[in-house]
């Protein structure tokens, strides 16, 4: 699995108002009919799995919790990218 993450501080050394983390894998993909799915409670695409399908509804709501976003982008027989962005919560200098 490929990770990428974006730190807060940006190259000119200024706070960057999110972050946005980046997991990615070459699997089998996520079919189309399932992407709407796939973060819903319960839910699984294979029967084939051992998963109760809570891990991706959990996720999608602590990120939601926190302000955030989660996106995903999946191809056939290429594999899966979940895009996750956050606030920056920490207040800035001038903010205090």
């Amino acid at each position: 699995m490929n990770k990428k993450l974006l730190y807060n501080q940006n190259e000119a050394g200024h706070i960057n108002q999110e972050v946005t983390i980046t997991l990615e894998d070459n699997g089998q993909g996520i079919e189309d009919a399932y992407k709407e799915k796939i973060f819903a409670m319960f839910f699984r695409a294979s029967e084939r799995t051992d998963g109760s399908g809570l891990g991706l509804y959990i996720v999608k709501q602590a990120i939601e919790q926190m302000g955030g976003k989660i996106m995903l982008k999946s191809e056939i027989d290429k594999g899966t990218t979940f895009t996750i962005i956050l606030p920056n919560l920490k207040p800035t200098i001038g903010s205090m």
